[in-house]
């Protein structure tokens, strides 16, 4: 036994001697090779341990796709946030709300011909396919908001570019809530509508073409049908004129979830086939093209039809109705002075007699709001809204059609306001520095009943704070005045606040001042705390006190 021990002992001693020699060299190189690599290792470890110790993977998720759901951030904004570090990407896919809106834009690089810059736009083409295909699964089950931009592009923008956009869709139209689809041509863009199969969820169409010279035949309509599009809620035709007719059968079956529609319209017989077609309309915005007014009202049948119908109508807007007489032909067809609730606005016009006559119907109610702003070099904003009868007219009018200055201008459209709604029917009051200007030198009756008044300060370098002009208003009954800014931190001395209140005319010792965020009151307010009731808090956080 003990030879044998001594035997193995021996050959084992030789076994480990041989191993050793032959994998000495080996072990050698693989120990310069780790040498060599240790920074990089470390490297490694050390960008895992920060993305695992970083702020962003210490927020929960639900905070992550909180922030994300932002309504400011686009679909870009998203496919930027998935490519940062992959945990944002993994947390991105995960959130399907993120995708639910999905753009599709075509565009023409160059108007060159040749074969390789058609070649260069196809294969732009298919990567934006590509993108959406690929976006399109992501929102998983949630309903879509898809957008579309097709720019007039006869070398990209064919039949088979539409069969191509609709198969991508295919499988995903029964959650399309929202469709915003515009191209150049009126025909493509039809024929795209018609290639989508039923619509069940979708809330919103809007379909526009900036191609006015393309005639229709009978076959270039869009679908609109109680069948294809039984939750339609929101239509938006207001870029050109459509046909309801399902061609060649006959009118089709009214649609009653149709609540808003945009319109434009250029016979008397288009606006009763709409109203016809949506019979339970509450918002209708307008839009004449051509239209032959003069001949309006001759068919009295169709006249008393449309007031008829329309009687359900509670949101009037009016698009670039430009003459007086075009006024009073809608503003007859459409206007409800017996309706509780009753909104009218007129934009890119500017204000007539017939449509001012409907601020005449807030002179007996409480609350009515006044405001009277300046928009751009040559516009204005006007509206009267009160809260309790829910009645609300507003006018934008961005071209004053005075032949005189900007000053007179204003002063011309504002004295025929004060005929309908004088300044005694007016509880809160908004201006600025040229509205100011312009409002009656003296209130119409000592009766002012203006308890609120809101300044709006813009720029300070042309309009200088207190506001100078003729007499101003003065409001015996006022008892609370906010002054807020356009801009970032205007500043108004306290000297030139005091002066403005004193020319009101009001009773300051109970009139309270609040100074809104954006503005900076410089200077002592001493006698501002004097005369007005101002709030510690208020005055600690946005006056600033001179030395």
């Amino acid at each position: 036994m003990d030879d044998v021990e001594h035997s193995i002992a021996r050959a084992f001693e030789a076994a480990v001697q041989n191993l050793q020699e032959d994998d000495l060299g080996a072990f050698e190189q693989t120990y310069s090779d780790l040498g060599s690599q240790l920074g990089v290792m470390l490297a490694r470890c050390m960008r895992r341990r920060n993305a695992t110790s970083s702020f962003q993977s210490r927020l929960p998720d639900e905070l992550w796709s909180a922030i994300l759901e932002d309504e400011a951030l686009m679909l870009s904004d998203y496919i930027h946030f998935s490519h940062v570090c992959h945990s944002w990407r993994r947390l991105s896919l995960l959130s399907p709300r993120l995708w639910r809106a999905v753009d599709f834009t075509t565009c023409r690089r160059t108007k060159c011909s040749c074969q390789a810059c058609l070649d260069a736009e196809t294969s732009l083409l298919d990567l934006q396919f590509a993108r959406l295909e690929a976006l399109l699964p992501r929102s998983g089950g949630l309903h879509l908001d898809l957008r579309l931009k097709c720019p007039k592009n006869d070398r990209v923008i064919s039949n088979d570019f539409i069969r191509r956009l609709a198969d991508a869709l295919h499988p995903h139209t029964h959650r399309i809530a929202r469709i915003q689809a515009g191209f150049d041509d009126r025909q493509r863009l039809c024929t795209f509508i018609c290639s989508l199969e039923s619509l069940p969820v979708l809330r919103y169409l809007s379909a526009a073409t900036a191609d006015g010279s393309v005639v229709l035949d009978d076959g270039a309509s869009i679908p609109i049908s109680r069948q294809r599009m039984p939750m339609l809620e929101h239509l938006n035709l207001s870029l050109w004129c459509f046909d309801y007719r399902v061609i060649p059968i006959s009118i089709p079956e009214p649609m009653p979830s149709v609540q808003k529609v945009s319109y434009a319209f250029t016979e008397e017989e288009d606006l009763l086939r709409l109203l016809r077609s949506f019979p339970r309309l509450q918002s209708l915005a307008l839009t004449p093209i051509d239209p032959n007014f003069p001949l309006w009202g001759s068919n009295t049948n169709i006249t008393s039809e449309i007031r008829k119908r329309a009687e359900s109508v509670e949101d009037v807007t009016l698009a670039d109705v430009s003459s007086e007489e075009d006024h009073g032909v809608l503003f007859r067809l459409l206007h409800r002075r017996d309706m509780e609730a009753f909104t009218v606005r007129f934009t890119g016009t500017p204000p007539q007699t017939g449509s001012l006559a409907s601020l005449s119907d807030l002179t007996d109610s409480d609350g009515v709001e006044l405001v009277v702003n300046c928009i751009g070099g040559w516009g204005v904003s006007i509206t009267a809204h009160t809260g309790k009868r829910r009645r609300d007219s507003t006018f934008h009018c961005y071209r004053l059609n005075v032949p005189t200055s900007r000053a007179e201008a204003l002063k011309t459209v504002f004295s025929s306001i004060w005929e309908y709604l004088p300044l005694s029917s007016v509880d809160t009051l908004v201006v600025d520095a040229e509205t100011w200007a312009a409002l009656p030198p003296s209130p119409p009756s000592s009766a002012s009943r203006t308890t609120e008044l809101r300044v709006l300060l813009g720029d300070t370098e042309q309009y200088p704070f207190p506001w100078t002009g003729p007499d101003p208003a003065r409001f015996p009954a006022l008892t609370r005045m906010v002054v807020e800014s356009r801009h970032s931190y205007p500043d108004v001395t306290a000297e030139s606040l005091v002066q403005f209140i004193r020319t009101l005319g009001a009773e300051v010792n109970e009139l309270e001042v609040l100074v809104g965020e954006g503005v900076v009151l410089v200077g002592d307010e001493a006698a501002l705390r004097g005369m007005c009731r101002i709030s510690r808090d208020t005055v600690n956080q946005i006056f600033i006190t001179a030395a």
